[in-house]
């Protein structure tokens, strides 16, 4: 009984502290790498911060956005695309879906053509979901993407899991609708954000601290490198 008061005071704990970095850029380009949009925008006026933090095999993931949609009989979804390009096409993707009673699921899922498809092997062994909440008209999720584990997720998803830490990567963020109940993503009810300029995820690399300066809210569009 004493344990399990502990626990529900400490995810209490950890909730309030997250609610109060919410839009928070402090460390962004120091200790942390960070792309926020509109470019230049004040932490408060946001439409989306993403941030992230290599750690060896580990890399730490923060997806923070407005909440756009006033319905309250449906669920939301945020998520973050790593391209080779700007097309949304044979991309790895991060996404956080918030459903009915505070419940908050995260997913690696696959950008296959105009499909997006969940990789539920590749979610378990890869992704731990730290924290999540939606209120304030602000959604937020941190996740750890754990590429240590690689080597167990099942060969046919695990070729389509891009390896982040190496080579360089336009961010795509998308925000939606999602079935309150089951979580299923409907089609993002606006165009995607995406970085004009390539990010890099490394612990021993510069640009693994970049703050991204250059981005467009658009249909996507190819980028060379």
């Amino acid at each position: 009984m004493l344990q399990q008061g502990l626990a529900a005071l400490l995810i209490l704990v950890s909730s309030s502290s997250l609610a109060q970095d919410f839009f928070n850029t402090d460390s962004c380009g120091q200790s942390l790498g960070c792309w926020t949009f509109p470019t230049n925008c004040k932490p408060e006026e946001c439409h989306g911060i993403v941030r992230w933090r290599v750690e060896g095999d580990k890399i730490h993931l923060d997806l923070q956005a407005k909440d756009l949609d006033n319905s309250v009989d449906v669920g939301r979804y945020i998520s973050v695309g790593i391209s080779e390009d700007a097309i949304m096409d044979n991309d790895t993707v991060i996404e956080c879906i918030f459903k009915g009673g505070k419940t908050v699921d995260t997913f690696i899922s696959y950008n296959d053509h105009h499909d997006n498809v969940q990789l539920y092997d590749a979610s378990t062994n890869l992704l731990e979901l730290v924290s999540g909440a939606r209120h304030d008209e602000r959604m937020m999720c941190q996740v750890i993407l754990d590429y240590g584990n690689l080597r167990k997720v099942q060969e046919g998803e695990r070729e389509t899991v891009k390896d982040i830490r190496e080579g360089e990567w336009v961010l795509i963020f998308a925000q939606g609708a999602a079935d309150l109940k089951t979580g299923e993503k409907y089609m993002h009810s606006y165009y995607p954000w995406s970085t004009q300029e390539l990010v890099q995820f490394c612990a021993d690399c510069d640009r693994s601290v970049t703050v991204v300066e250059r981005t467009f809210p658009q249909r996507a569009r190819r980028m060379r490198k």
